[in-house]
């Protein structure tokens, strides 16, 4: 056999067991991802359903998608934009949905409903309120936002890279509301960048 043939042959299984080990490495990551994912899409499984059992997930309006739910009550993390707040005890079962409804210069708005036994009380989503919206804004759109001094203006709570957080308060309360507006203070308090 002539040194060509010695020297293709070699070159091809060469190539052959080093392709596959590669392919057989690659394929036991993409396993173990495929496993973690799998784990991961269980557990939230999981939540949803213990989350739709204890209570019936309201709807903010057709405009807007529910964002998170929180599973641990006192903390909320936002990691789309990179920021957390803490709850106490009256604001036990909280949804937090998102929407762009009111302000024209956000880029996005996170309404933080608590649940309320206020019958009386009647909003676009039964049987909860929104004292606080966290305002998401571009700097450029912050900007705006203060110059055009709108009537509801969000106050700032901070910023990072990318986003200015604002803060607007409802202007009213159902009759078991009173509590947590005297507490709104302490979560605004709460609010860092993650």
């Amino acid at each position: 056999m002539s040194n060509f043939w010695k020297i293709f042959i070699s070159v091809v299984v060469t190539i052959v067991i080093v392709g596959g080990g590669v392919f057989y490495v690659m394929q036991k990551q993409i396993d173990s991802v495929r496993a973690d994912n799998q784990v991961k899409m269980d557990d939230l499984n999981k939540q949803i359903a213990s989350l739709k059992s204890t209570a019936k997930a309201p709807v903010v309006s057709s405009s807007a998608t529910p964002a998170t739910t929180a599973t641990s009550w006192k903390n909320y993390s936002n990691s789309k934009y990179g920021f957390s707040l803490t709850f106490n005890d009256l604001e036990q079962g909280y949804v937090v949905a998102s929407g762009k409804i009111n302000d024209p210069n956000a880029t996005d708005e996170l309404y933080i409903w608590l649940p309320t036994a206020d019958k009386t009380w009647t909003t676009d989503k039964a049987g909860y309120w929104y004292p606080i919206v966290i305002s998401v804004y571009t700097p450029e759109n912050w900007a705006k936002n203060q110059a055009e001094a709108i009537e509801e203006a969000a106050t700032k709570l901070g910023e990072n890279a990318n986003y200015v957080f604002g803060y607007n308060q409802a202007q009213a309360d159902p009759t078991d509301g009173a509590k947590i507006f005297a507490d709104i203070k302490n979560i605004v308090a709460s609010f860092k960048i993650n």
